[in-house]
Parts: structure tokens; sequence; C-alpha cells
């Protein structure tokens, strides 16, 4: 629980960096991002090894904990040249996101295990973070300075989902 809180205030703090500082927060994103990423990857396989149910899932985050580490360090070792390394990363990763998501849902509205009002918003959502995605892709180093604001904003939802993830599963297990 401990770690969520740390991971999840860290996250928050960097998200405020983002908005509000956003050209400054641009010669230190290597430093920042990098080891956010290390620490997200190490964060994702622990995930998979305290529950210990090896599903199908549970392969997907360990392969994204992979992804994470190995981007990070890359971005730590090209330090200032990896502007382009970070905006093409950032593209992909969103897009890889978004178009799992939407398939998702395109798939449960089809099987009719939830009802087209109720996932519309959802869809909207998807192909909007695909949209931003596909510009980020075009000419990364370009669009970074906007792309690091949206990024202010996905970390405070991440710093939510992580404490809510965290507070979630502590409950199930009974501890609080």
């Amino acid at each position: 629980m401990v770690v969520q809180i740390t991971i999840s205030a860290i996250i928050f703090v960097v998200g405020c960096l983002c908005i509000f500082i956003t050209g400054s927060i641009m010669q230190y994103l290597p430093f920042i991002l990098g080891p956010i990423l290390i620490i997200l990857g190490i964060f994702r396989f622990h995930q998979v090894f305290e529950d210990l149910k090896y599903t199908r899932d549970e392969a997907f985050v360990a392969g994204n904990g992979t992804l994470y580490i190995v981007l990070g360090i890359l971005i730590l070792v090209k330090n200032s040249d990896s502007y382009y390394l970070i905006g093409v990363a950032w593209g992909m990763l969103g897009l890889i996101r978004d178009a799992r998501n939407l398939t998702n849902h395109i798939f449960r509205l089809a099987q009719r295990e939830d009802r087209f009002r109720d996932v519309i918003w959802h869809l909207i959502y998807c192909v909007f973070g695909i949209s931003i995605s596909i510009i980020l892709l075009t000419d990364p180093p370009e669009h970074l300075h906007f792309h690091i604001m949206i990024l202010g904003l996905e970390m405070f939802d991440s710093s939510f989902r992580i404490l809510r993830d965290g507070l979630r599963y502590d409950n199930d297990q009974g501890l609080i």
C-alpha cells in the first residue's frame, strides 16, 4: 500500500510540473520520464508475481513492464538526444493502449455485454486518444510540448488509478 501511495504522489507531482512549467520540464524530461518508466515497469512485474496467477492478461501486464523498463533505460542512455524516441514511444504506447481499449469496447458491445449508450463515451475517448497518438507520431519533436501538457493530465489520472487500485486490492484482501 505504501508503494502505491508513494508512486501515486510522485506521478501526481510530475503531472503538475508537466502542466504548469511545460517549457522548463522539457529539458529534464529524459531524467524524469526514464526513471518513471523503469519504476512503472518494476511495479508491473511486482503486480504479476504477487498474484501468482499468470493468466493471459497478466502476461500482457508483464510484457508492458518489460517494455517500460527497456524504454526507460533507452531514454536515460540517450539523454538529450531522446526527444524523438520519447515522442515515438509515447505515441506508440498511446496508440496501443487506445486501440486495445477501443477493440475491447467494440467487442463488449457486439457481445451485448454493454449497451451502446453506456459505451459511447469510452469509444469517443479511445478515438480521441488514437488521434492524439497519430499527431504525435507524425512529427514527434514538434508536437512534444503539447503532449507534455497532455501527459500532465494523464499523470493526474494515472496517479488516482494507481491509488484506487492499491486501495481496492487491500480492501479485497481484507486489510482495510
